[in-house]
């Protein structure tokens, strides 16, 4: 007799009604990894930054990401808790189809569902085109004689997309490995720029600028509302942590391991990456140099790089293109991957064609919910 207190894997999916058609690849370490390449709190925040610098300043950041963190901290334990009776790719919809009125059921779980759907789809376009616009940045900076056409970052959104989408189909088997490739990738880029901006930024803010700066550039007269706002820039960095949650069904003993690893993503995104911003903010001592460089408003990192290097391209490019070789390498498949599962999960129920629900026999992957993810990104 099984000693364990949990079903297995196949035996709980059966007694909710759901057979067994992908495989099961993934495990605590690289679920968590891919958590944190999806995620990838600090590398948003660098592209997000200059909204919370402008309305709400660096208290707004500093003290806003605390706050955001300790919020999506409460969210996570909250959703491990039905993770570990309900571990299914649809996630927060089935779970809101567990917990409603049976006369409601269906309507509720629906909303959530498309909810849940178009926020990742919506999520993981903001990070392809905000590793886009940062490869473009360079381009700006470096390349003599180049003039900038927005249809350039159209082709670029629409390679990143297709490469991060083939991944996903034909590199599912060594997604997990690419895992530990993306987090090596967050942590020496973690720390290559918090140090490289501590030594070489000068002169620094006070800790008292740190602590307490509250500007207000947003238009609003109330500077409660400007600081408010500054908070989507820390919000916007402490989403896409419930990847795990939409590949339950393909990682090991999921009923035990899957909370452990929602609450810890972001546990530990949060523990290093308020550090991180606290290092960010001493450095910036000049918003306005940087909104009001050639690529300020659409990638403030590189640009804050440039501008403390005082140009220097081997610097700029090495110390900031982290965001970018990690979206192309782990991030982006990794997104693709999850919000494809929320896809096929939806199919499964009969929300959506029955073939997009289909899993591809050859590669074990709903390729047509892959693809239906790609295009939707695209348009």
């Amino acid at each position: 007799m099984d000693d364990k207190p949990y079903l297995s894997d196949e035996a709980r999916l059966a007694a909710l009604g759901r057979d067994q058609p992908l495989k099961r690849n993934f495990n605590v370490t690289s679920l968590i990894f891919m958590g944190f390449c999806t995620s990838v709190t600090w590398e948003v925040i660098t592209s997000s930054m200059a909204q919370s610098l402008l309305t709400g300043g660096s208290s707004s950041l500093v003290w806003g990401f605390l706050a955001s963190a300790i919020g999506a901290l409460m969210i996570a334990f909250s959703l491990s808790e039905y993770a570990s009776i309900i571990p299914t790719a649809g996630g927060q919809y089935h779970y809101v189809a567990a917990l409603s009125p049976p006369r409601l059921r269906r309507f509720l779980s629906w909303i959530a569902a498309w909810v849940t759907t178009w926020a990742w789809i919506a999520g993981a376009l903001a990070g392809f085109f905000s590793s886009t616009m940062q490869l473009q940045s360079y381009i700006i900076l470096f390349s003599e004689g180049y003039v900038y056409e927005r249809w350039h970052t159209c082709l670029i959104l629409i390679a990143e997309v297709v490469w991060c989408a083939a991944i996903s189909i034909f590199g599912i088997r060594w997604m997990h490995r690419l895992t530990f490739l993306g987090v090596t990738i967050h942590l020496v880029g973690y720390l290559t720029t918090m140090i490289w901006l501590l030594v070489n930024a000068h002169p620094k803010n006070s800790a008292g600028f740190v602590s307490t700066d509250l500007t207000n550039l947003s238009g609003w007269d109330s500077n409660g509302v400007a600081w408010s706002i500054g908070l989507m820039g820390s919000a916007l960095s402490l989403t896409n942590w419930d990847t795990a949650m939409h590949l339950a069904e393909e990682m090991k003993d999921a009923s035990r391991d899957l909370p452990k690893i929602i609450w810890g993503c972001v546990l530990i995104s949060g523990l290093l990456t308020f550090p991180w911003v606290i290092a960010l903010m001493f450095c910036i001592t000049d918003v306005q140099a940087i909104l009001n460089g050639p690529v300020g408003t659409m990638a403030p990192f590189p640009q804050l790089i440039y501008n403390i290097s005082g140009g220097d391209k081997h610097a700029t490019i090495g110390v900031s293109c982290f965001n970018t070789v990690l979206s192309f390498t782990a991030a982006g498949p990794s997104i693709m991957t999850a919000t494809s599962r929320i896809v096929w999960s939806f199919a499964r129920e009969g929300a959506l064609p029955e073939v997009i629900g289909r899993v591809n026999r050859y590669c074990d992957v709903p390729i047509k919910a892959i693809i239906l993810v790609r295009d939707g990104e695209l348009v």
